[in-house]
């Protein structure tokens, strides 16, 4: 992954939900998009970004605006991100 490197005003999140899930009483499922506002973890951002972003931050952003995926990350533009919790 080191390999790719998002440009312009391009973020790559990794996704904080979602796969499969166990319950305390060990049932099995898979966790499901059910709003189209998610949270995500920023892996890498692009250069131009003009919103206060940094790697490792918490965003919350609008999964129908989605640019596409790479290796399991999610590729969005700033614009989309409407929310910054830094932990």
């Amino acid at each position: 992954m080191k390999n790719i490197k998002p440009v312009g005003k391009t973020v790559l999140l990794k996704r904080t939900f979602g796969g499969r899930k166990t319950t305390e009483a060990g049932i099995i499922y898979d966790d499901k998009v059910t709003n189209k506002m998610v949270w995500s973890k920023v892996v890498d951002i692009g250069p131009h970004l003009t919103e206060d972003i940094k790697i490792g931050d918490l965003v919350l952003w609008d999964i129908t605006k989605m640019k596409g995926s790479h290796n399991g990350l999610d590729i969005v533009d700033q614009e989309s991100i409407y929310l910054v919790d830094r932990p």
